[in-house]
């Protein structure tokens, strides 16, 4: 008997010796190994784009219920959000992806090899540590970029605005913009859904986009104002071909983005899912759905590279375990516009 718990004794030693030397992935991935039902063509840069974003709830340690119910403080995501996001994006296969409310770049390092190893990877990514320190966003993409745009301007955006410039031919880019607005929660009476503010925000960023503004300093003196003078050093044409995505926490309609559809500066894309539905946000405290999550790209963009009828919401079946938002996307072709062959 004494041999055989010592035996046993060794055997666990080992086991043990092996899980700290081998750590499980921080991602428990089920088997990826085919695409799940119904997900769509893969497109082939640069003939078509696939354009997505997606909040993903808080990825970051954060104070929440673990999996058994039990209050944490910092504690990570749990698993089983994090496998059905992965889930959710193989659904889809976007060629671009801009993300809200991850941590930093551990974070969106560790996503984006959770989803390398399913079959996707994105091996370019850019992320933005504006003032919001929990909730940052990003953008992974399967194709290169040649520049960033990174705009914090702390007193004149919550979450800034983040960029990326992918080469077209004859000079031109396709600029594609994430963004993540102001949320309703606010401590101010005179405004108590941030609706002034989110508007503030949503004029600040129509002019940086107008203007072509790509330098923090010169964004920080760029006023919301509608009545405000372009100085002759700000007269830029703005980008052509550019798709602004994120999460605006407002409605269509509603005045804050209003700011992106006035005076044909861009147009939103009518996502709908598989049912005909229009929402893309879901408040469990509240228990109200809202269209919150979308896309607005330029009137050259509408014209001749958006496929019609093509901008949908993922509504997986286990997507509500991933995060209280859906992910939407839309595809493009640039055939038509002569792109740099690959």
């Amino acid at each position: 008997m004494t041999a055989l718990l010592a035996v046993t004794a060794v055997l666990c030693a080992a086991a043990i010796s092996f899980r700290l030397k081998n750590p499980a992935p921080s991602v428990a991935l089920e088997d990826f190994s085919s695409a799940p039902a119904g997900t769509p063509a893969v497109f082939e840069f640069p003939s078509r784009l696939r354009i997505a974003t997606y909040n993903l709830r808080r990825y970051r340690d954060d104070n929440r219920f673990s999996e058994k119910g039990k209050f944490l403080y910092k504690y990570p995501k749990p698993e089983k959000e994090k496998t059905a996001l992965v889930r959710t994006v193989l659904g889809v296969r976007p060629d671009v992806l801009a993300v809200q409310e991850i941590g930093g770049n551990a974070w969106l390092d560790e996503f984006a090899d959770a989803l390398g190893r399913a079959g996707l990877p994105f091996p370019y990514r850019a992320l933005l540590e504006g003032w919001d320190k929990y909730n940052r966003i990003a953008v992974l993409s399967r194709v290169p970029f040649s520049k960033t745009v990174k705009i914090a301007a702390p007193a004149k955006l919550t979450r800034g605005l983040l960029g990326v410039a992918i080469p077209l031919a004859g000079g031109e880019s396709l600029y594609v913009y994430n963004v993540h607005l102001k949320s309703k929660v606010s401590s101010d009476p005179d405004d108590p859904e941030s609706t002034q503010r989110r508007s503030r925000e949503a004029r600040f960023v129509r002019r940086l986009i107008d203007f072509r503004v790509e330098d923090e300093k010169k964004a920080e003196k760029i006023p919301s104002s509608v009545r405000f003078r372009v100085p002759a050093s700000l007269k830029k044409n703005p980008p052509k071909y550019f798709v602004l995505v994120g999460d605006f926490n407002d409605v269509p309609g509603s005045g804050p983005l209003s700011a992106f559809e006035a005076l044909s500066f861009a147009r939103a894309l009518p996502a709908r899912d598989g049912n005909g539905g229009a929402n893309t946000f879901f408040n469990a405290y509240r228990g109200y759905f809202f269209t919150f999550d979308r896309i607005f790209v330029s009137p050259a963009v509408f014209r001749t590279a958006y496929v019609p009828d093509s901008a949908k919401i993922a509504d997986f079946p286990w997507a509500r375990a991933a995060s209280d938002h859906s992910l939407v996307y839309a595809d493009f072709d640039f055939s038509g516009t002569q792109r740099r062959k690959k």
